[in-house]
């Protein structure tokens, strides 16, 4: 009789460029991510109009990243070159939720005969291009 294998799965990890890991006294209520102090579309700036905030040193409890350089009271938290910044965790899973919502109505409409992109006939399937539909002979 064989051998049944069994599967030998390593533990999973945070993808490449997530930070949560790193973060050390993390505040439960707030949600962390790194900003870019030199990018105007969607760096600091842009972060602090959608309620994020700063993340500056405050002692022993402030949140800090593992491997990132030390940093005196009032210091900003930077990790290579990288602003940590934060912002309620309601305030983001109310974005977040919106956006999947968004991105669900498109889904919706792509896949309806006809749909947003205009790549679907009136049945619903993909449209195709057929020489006889351009009104073009050959000779």
């Amino acid at each position: 009789m064989a051998e049944t294998l069994k599967r030998n799965d390593p533990p999973s990890r945070p993808v490449d460029g997530d930070i949560t890991g790193r973060i050390v006294n993390k505040r439960p209520d707030r949600w962390y991510i790194l900003a870019n102090p030199n990018d105007e579309f969607c760096g600091v700036r842009a972060m602090e109009e959608l309620g994020f905030e700063v993340e500056r040193h405050r002692g022993k409890d402030s949140p800090r990243i593992k491997g990132g350089p030390t940093s005196g009271d009032g210091d900003v938290i930077v990790y290579r070159g990288q602003y940590l910044m934060s912002c309620p965790l309601e305030v983001y899973q109310a974005r977040y939720n919106e956006g999947q919502r968004r991105a669900d109505e498109i889904d919706k409409q792509i896949l309806r005969p006809g749909g947003l992109d205009q790549l679907r006939g009136p049945t619903g399937r993909l449209a195709y291009h057929t020489q006889e539909s351009t009104g073009l002979t050959r000779e």
